[in-house]
Parts: C-alpha cells; structure tokens; sequence
C-alpha cells in the first residue's frame, strides 16, 4: 500500500468526509460538506485544501 493510499483510507474515516468524483475527473477524491478537501491524482500526486492556519503553521517549511 502506497501513502498515499494509506492516506486516502484514513482520512475516509473522518467524521463527515466521504469519497467523491474529483473536481477534474481524475483519481479519487475526499470531501466534506463544504468542498474537496484531499484531491488523489495518482499514488504519488495529492492535493491538499489547506486551511490558512495550517499554511501559517507550515510556513517557514514550504517557504524553503
């Protein structure tokens, strides 16, 4: 199993997510009721809807 795919079946298990058609038709995808929240392209490529406070948390990181 993939991480990705580890990912995808944990994140399946969240309260309020389910899996969904993705936005662009391709891979497999995870939302809430309030939109796409993981966007599965293929078993190394993923899309992530991150908060602002997550981004603010992950800053210095993704800045480097």
């Amino acid at each position: 199993m993939t991480l990705a795919a580890h990912a995808l079946t944990q994140l399946a298990t969240w309260p309020d997510m389910v899996e969904a058609e993705p936005s662009c038709g391709i891979g497999r995808a995870l939302r809430s009721p309030y939109g796409e929240i993981a966007h599965f392209h293929s078993d190394n490529d993923v899309d992530l809807h991150l908060t602002a406070r997550a981004i603010k948390r992950f800053e210095e990181h993704l800045t480097a």
